[in-house]
């Protein structure tokens, strides 16, 4: 992917509006903006968060707190600490 034509800026996520979306268990908090063809999203999930579908589009996660787990279609397991991206 090439990233091209976004214009310099800042995002204050305090001030992007949460949307709600149920997982199999708890919930995800996203906190979304779009930038041309690229969706950057901030997402809190709750303890217990499960999701009800199998994702197949590419991401690039960064951990900022508390620990993610995620698992692929093919059994494959990531643990994700602060700090921490894939």
């Amino acid at each position: 992917m090439r990233l091209s034509d976004i214009a310099f800026g800042t995002t204050d996520w305090t001030t992007v509006a949460p949307t709600v979306h149920q997982g199999e268990t708890g919930v995800a908090y996203w906190r979304t903006r779009q930038f041309g063809a690229v969706r950057v999203r901030m997402v809190e999930y709750s303890k217990g968060y499960l999701a009800d579908h199998w994702c197949v589009k590419g991401h690039i996660l960064l951990c900022l707190e508390g620990e993610l787990r995620t698992e692929l279609d093919d059994g494959r397991v990531f643990v994700l600490k602060p700090g921490m991206s894939y």
